[in-house]
């Protein structure tokens, strides 16, 4: 049985930083089905994932969860949120490298699989 690694929808009660112990890494994409960057970015996010078996990754559509983001303090779209151990280690918005944030949590992997 194979098992879906890409990006899950989030449902309400989620709570970002309580991670599944299988998941030490969460990625949290806010978007809106109207951005066309943030249907890129989950697509590209949704690859890496398939590769990196131990991070969960979580897209919030804005639109229905207008409340979730505003608690977040988000208030544009696409924003990248990385949560490491149930921890906010990485949060960026609006125009940003997707690659450059796909390295520095490949390097917190790194980090993790020696300890």
């Amino acid at each position: 049985m194979k098992v879906d690694y890409t990006m899950q929808n989030f449902t309400q009660g989620f709570n970002f930083r309580s991670i599944d112990k299988n998941f030490p890494i969460l990625i949290v994409q806010f978007g809106s089905e109207k951005c066309m960057p943030c249907f890129a970015i989950k697509r590209k996010i949704d690859a890496w994932i398939e590769l990196h078996n131990n991070v969960k990754g979580i897209y919030v559509p804005i639109e229905n969860f207008p409340k979730v983001a505003a608690n977040e303090g988000i208030f544009s779209v696409p924003t990248i949120l990385v949560f490491v151990n149930g921890m906010p280690t990485i949060r960026e918005s609006g125009y940003f490298s997707l690659e450059n944030i796909l390295s520095k949590i490949q390097r917190y992997i790194d980090f993790i699989k020696k300890s």
